[in-house]
């Protein structure tokens, strides 16, 4: 059990194995938390390198300390400012979703369903226009 606390990177163990560990040890709960954390921040980072977004800024950004900025360069910053939230918030959104649809995945395996997306698509559509 102590193995388990201090080395979790196997996460291909059954969902109900978990559960079960869990029951036994609820200290787990936080270990956990921590990795599903940890994950998140992992999947982030390499999301960040995959749409390979340069490590600097570009010279917009960086031109705000000089003392005379034009009109354009403050409307770019402004506008790169808010693209860069948007893109974050979208990144977010789709680093939770894609962990949420893994763990659905996994929970179905784990009752011996193996998941046909497109089935499922088609399934769900239908439930709720029917």
């Amino acid at each position: 059990m102590s193995r388990f606390c201090e080395d979790m990177s196997d996460l291909s163990l059954p969902a109900t194995t978990y559960t079960t560990m869990l029951q036994q040890d609820p200290r787990l709960k936080e270990a956990c938390r921590s990795k599903i954390a940890e994950t998140r921040e992992e999947y982030r980072n390499w999301r960040l390198q995959q749409a390979e977004i340069p490590p600097q800024a570009p010279p917009y950004i960086t031109s705000q300390t000089a003392p005379q900025r034009t009109q354009e360069q403050i409307q770019a910053e402004s506008e790169y400012v808010q693209c860069s939230r948007q893109w974050k918030e979208a990144l977010d959104i789709l680093s939770t979703a894609e962990i949420q649809m893994r763990a659905a995945e996994a929970r179905m395996a784990a009752l011996g369903v193996v998941p046909d997306a497109h089935a499922l698509l088609h399934q769900m559509s239908s439930t709720n226009h029917g």
